[in-house]
């Protein structure tokens, strides 16, 4: 398996390179008139080559476990370095190409079949062992505590960090909306409410104006804005 991935809790499906899913169609091929009594074949099917999915762990052994006991060897996919199309996330077209694949295999010959059940297999054995695993990515996930944040954990925490950075922002802008307000309840306020707008910087000035009614400092504001371009 070029990849192997967590689909929902504890449990794992593999993202394969192309020969691999070769050599897994011409295994499910010899092997689904087999499985008596067994449902994993239907689910094969849809997932693999209806819905584009990558292989379930569960699904796998079901394979070899027929295999294994008809005294043929389990096989070989482990965790090797992903290609482009290992890491494609488009399940129509996988979907698709499997077919294809599917119907050529299936116009072959028996002779022609076993080779190509052959080269698959050497290809798949020549593929280089993954440099990061999914354990290793698991452990680079971890963090501080040394267990593996939840996704609402990880979204308090950026949340935290998001109020963190802007409060000097906020509390600056709102010293700056309450200074307007002041100054446009005062007579002949024109200049102190310009030394307010001047000190505005453009890029903010419009989110400033987006809170004030007074139509003058709004207009102001909005002139301040257009600097920013």
């Amino acid at each position: 398996m070029a990849r192997k991935y967590e689909y929902r809790p504890n449990c794992f499906a593999l993202a394969m390179e192309p020969c691999e899913e070769r050599l897994l169609i011409a295994s499910f091929m010899d092997l689904e008139g087999k499985a008596f009594g067994e449902t994993w074949p239907h689910d094969f099917r849809y997932h693999f080559f209806t819905n584009g999915a990558g292989v379930s762990v569960f699904l796998l052994k079901s394979m070899n476990a027929i295999r294994i006991r008809q005294n043929r060897p389990a096989l070989p996919f482990a965790e090797t370095d992903p290609t482009n199309y290992c890491l494609l996330n488009d399940k129509p077209l996988k979907a698709q190409k499997r077919q294809e694949w599917l119907h050529e295999y299936r116009q072959l010959s028996d002779p022609d079949k076993t080779r190509w059940f052959n080269e698959e297999w050497a290809a798949t054995m020549a593929l280089q062992p993954a440099i990061i695993t999914y354990a290793s990515r698991q452990e680079q996930a971890k963090v501080f505590d040394g267990r593996i944040l939840s996704r609402r954990e990880t979204m308090l925490r950026v949340e935290a960090k998001v109020r963190h950075d802007l409060a000097p922002w906020l509390d600056a802008k709102m010293r700056i909306i309450k200074q307007l307000q002041l100054a446009s309840e005062l007579p002949n306020a024109e200049p102190l409410i310009a030394d307010i707008v001047g000190k505005v910087e453009p890029i903010a000035a419009l989110e400033i104006a987006e809170q004030i009614e007074h139509p003058v400092i709004r207009e102001a504001l909005l002139r301040r804005s257009l600097e920013a371009a």
